[in-house]
Formats: structure tokens, sequence, C-alpha cells
């Protein structure tokens, strides 16, 4: 006799669904590997195209399989799967900066909106830990780490793409909402404010677009402008 597990006729078209329901791993790298040497071999893509990038997308496409393994075995978007997520979502961010040979010093922030993704989304409670505090609070913070990751990387990416900086515009804002709060002009707060503790002169010039985009307006512009002339 052998130890071989005896299947049942009922079980049996069980098994021939999950067998024909396998996450084509290594069926979709193939096909995105063969699309890229086409396009190279034909001339449309770019000199800026690197196509050893795609390499790094081995264990993005592995990772989405454990994700669909995950969901598929438990029927939910368990922990397991989110992590696999994560990890997929870093994996594939840093395969598409280098595919395209995105400038590092514009586009990193990127990668820190993704790890923040990871971290946030992997950070998530399940099921299994809901009796557990400790280790529910240990998942908290890393839903906090995540989420300021997120908040940087998106503030940093913006001030890097439209020269707008994020913290100068909530300051600004939040500047002249307490003044009104306080019915204060903000212009004459901010003069009165600097003259009693001494501040530093504002020199020009000034790059008027991004700090009326920050929320200054066009009179303070030009009463600092005039206080320097």
């Amino acid at each position: 006799m052998t130890n071989e597990p005896v299947v049942t006729p009922e079980q049996k078209p069980v098994q021939m669904l999950r067998r024909r329901t396998r996450f084509p791993f290594f069926g979709i790298v193939l096909v995105v590997l063969g699309i890229v040497f086409f396009l190279q071999q034909t001339g449309n893509l770019t000199e800026h195209f690197n196509w050893w990038a795609l390499f790094i997308l081995i264990p993005a496409v592995s990772s989405l399989t454990g994700m669909y393994y995950a969901i598929r075995n438990s029927g939910t978007f368990n922990q397991t799967a989110r992590s696999a997520a994560g990890t997929a979502v870093v994996f594939f961010t840093l395969s598409f900066m280098f595919l395209f040979n995105l400038d590092w010093a514009i586009y990193w922030p990127l990668m820190v909106l993704a790890v923040g993704f990871s971290i946030l989304i992997g950070s998530i409670p399940g099921d299994r830990v809901k009796d557990r505090q400790n280790i529910k609070r240990f998942m908290s913070m890393g839903i906090w780490i995540g989420a300021g990751a997120i908040l940087i990387g998106a503030a940093f990416l913006l001030k890097n793409l439209t020269n707008i900086n994020v913290a100068v515009v909530l300051g600004n804002r939040w500047y002249a909402w307490l003044c009104r709060a306080q019915g204060k002009d903000p212009a004459a707060e901010f003069a009165a404010l600097s003259e009693r503790y001494g501040a530093p002169r504002i020199r020009p010039p000034f790059n008027r677009e991004a700090r009326l985009a920050s929320g200054f307006t066009a009179a303070e512009l030009d009463a600092w402008e005039q206080a320097q002339s």
C-alpha cells in the first residue's frame, strides 16, 4: 500500500480547477521580455531606455504571484497578500525609474512613496492579531511611519516638479489664517514682528511665480522689493 492520499471524485474537479488557475508568472515575464526585445530591434525604443532593468520586474511579478495565491487560498486580502503587494510596488517603482532612466535628483521621492505605501499597507492589522494588543500597537506605529513617508515623498516630489515648497505653502497659509483670526493684517504683522525681533531682511531677487503659488500676495512681494530699493 502507498501513502498517497485518496482523491474522491468530488475532489477531482477542485484539483483540476486549481491547476488551471495557476498564476502565469513565467509567461508574463517572457511576454514582456519578448515585446521589449522586439521594440529594441525595430528601433522604437529610445537610447535612454535601460532594457536590463526589466530583470528587476522578476521579483516584482514574483511578489504579485505570492499576493495572488495568498488571496486565492484565504479568500481575503490578508496580511500575507498586503505584504506581497507592498513589495511588488517597491520593485515596480525601482524598475520604472531605471527603465526610463529617470533623473534620481528629481524623482527619488517616488521610492519614498513606494516604501511608505509598502510599510503602510503591510502594517494594517489582520484578524490574527486583533486580540494581541502589543502587536497591534507596534503595527499602528508602522501605519503612522508609512503615512508620514508618503506625505514626505509627495511633498518633495511636488517641490521637485513644480518648484513649490509644500512646507512654505502650509506655513504661509497657517500664518495668514492666524493673523486674520486675530484681526491683524498678515503683511503689517510680518513687518512688525521682523522689526521687533531683528529678523534678517529678505533680499531680492524673488521667485514671484513660486511665492505667489505658495500663498504670498503681490502686495507683500511689492512691499519687500520697495523696501530693498
